[in-house]
């Protein structure tokens, strides 16, 4: 945190961290608006009225029926987006307990407990995770930290190395006009 104020960085983290953080659930609060599947597909029309009041847009009444506007917004070729030619349905909720494995389900819970259960989730916690799994996605988990770090401080060293407007002012020769060239001509040593 920069002069007491939380900066996106720090909000990021705490986000991720469910708000665990000291002081970020006060400064997010207002900033993100969450929006749970399950009840999206249940009521879309009430969900999406209350997401578009968040973010100060009109509601329309296509925004709840895809299916209205998919053959013109979703290309063909993007065969994953099939559903979004149907209607909206809560039939898919849940669906995760017969599409992961007991072993995914189990890591799953394992790393997000917390974030689950501060949403209302329930965590059953009946599929054992061996700590050579654990370890093999926390070594996955810590390289892709490590590479986007990389990445970002890369950014930063690129920013860095480029010329800013006053170094460039000062480092390239300037034409001087009139009363400047007067004045700097009698400040040159002689």
């Amino acid at each position: 945190m920069v002069q007491g104020r939380p900066q996106p960085r720090d909000l990021a983290v705490g986000a991720r961290h469910g708000g665990r953080l000291p002081g970020v659930q006060e400064a997010l609060r207002g900033q993100y608006y969450e929006v749970y599947y399950e009840r999206l597909v249940a009521d879309p029309e009430n969900e999406l009225r209350k997401l578009c009041d968040f973010i100060g847009e009109e509601y329309d009444d296509a925004m709840a029926e895809p299916s209205r506007v998919a053959s013109v917004a979703v290309p063909e070729r993007k065969v994953w987006h099939e559903l979004t030619h149907g209607a909206v349905t809560s039939e898919r909720v849940g669906s995760w307990q017969q599409r992961l494995k007991p072993g995914e389900i189990g890591l799953c819970e394992a790393i997000m407990a917390r974030q689950l259960e501060a949403r209302g989730y329930e965590v059953v916690g009946d599929h054992q995770v061996s700590i050579k799994r654990r370890y093999k996605y926390l070594r996955h988990a810590m390289k892709d930290t490590m590479r986007r770090s990389r990445r970002s401080w890369n950014v930063q060293l690129d920013k860095l190395r480029r010329p800013t407007a006053l170094a460039s002012a000062i480092t390239v020769a300037q034409p001087v006009v009139g009363a400047q060239r007067e004045s700097h001509e009698a400040a040159a040593p002689k």
